[in-house]
């Protein structure tokens, strides 16, 4: 699982499936481009996305 997949997922796993649904279709769709920009921003920070403002601040 790469670490986008990984990020993305906790979204919904915040209380609001919305936000999980939303986040996987965001993700099906920005892959769906085939970009190499779209990869090389999904492997270096899409991490970050799955971060609480603490986890952030911790780095």
């Amino acid at each position: 699982m790469s670490a986008s997949d990984v990020a993305f997922s906790k979204v919904g796993k915040a209380g609001n499936n919305e936000f999980g649904d939303a986040a996987g279709e965001t993700l099906e769709a920005l892959r769906g481009m085939e970009m190499e920009e779209v990869s090389w921003f999904l492997e270096r920070f899409a991490e970050a996305f799955g971060l609480t403002l603490d986890g952030l601040q911790r780095g």
